[in-house]
């Protein structure tokens, strides 16, 4: 009885053996008929050549070139708030309305005519409501101000501006010896 199992232990051992080798011969086989095939169909007729390997890897080189001038269209939405500080210089010359009575008192420096000397002192007066008076100002009117911005940006940028665009290039450099190849 112990000599049965060793019998058929070798016995699977010797056909396994045999179906490995077989199967590795088999597929080498299928493997090399595959590659007669494609090189007496596809590499040696011109015509499948002609008709179907050139013209596809033309269309693969046309649209990579045309990704890489394709457009990114979008429109974007910008909706802020922005802080404003600044200094506004003002000068200019306006014309003053009073509403109502302006007391004046200032000093004053009075030459008399004739070499006569001159005399210091002060003057006050009222001027009345209606009067005009012209101005010029110099002034700084300091502004701080938030303002809210929204509005809708069309932005539109080719692919090769931006970072894709370096990808597609290396790509269409890596394919070109390829493509060259096919399209002979």
């Amino acid at each position: 009885m112990d000599r049965i199992p060793i019998q058929w232990n070798r016995l699977w051992d010797a056909f396994r053996n045999i179906a490995i080798v077989f199967s590795f011969f088999f597929n080498l086989m299928t493997l090399c008929v595959i590659i007669v095939l494609l090189d007496l169909l596809v590499w040696q007729s011109p015509q499948i050549h002609q008709q179907v390997i050139r013209p596809k890897f033309q269309e693969v080189q046309r649209d990579l070139d045309d990704l890489l001038s394709a457009p990114i269209n979008l429109t974007v939405s910008i909706s802020e708030t922005i802080p404003v500080e600044f200094t506004l210089p003002v000068h200019t010359r306006t014309t003053v309305t009073t509403l109502g009575p302006v007391p004046v008192s200032t000093s004053a420096n009075f030459v008399l005519p004739g070499g006569g000397g001159s005399i210091r002192g002060s003057v006050s007066l009222v001027l009345p409501p209606g009067m005009r008076l012209p101005v010029e100002l110099y002034i700084e009117v300091p502004v701080s101000q938030t303002i809210s911005i929204q509005m809708e940006v069309p932005v539109s940028v080719e692919l090769k501006d931006t970072e894709l665009g370096a990808v597609i290039q290396r790509i269409t450099e890596n394919l070109k010896p390829f493509i060259s190849l096919l399209i002979r």
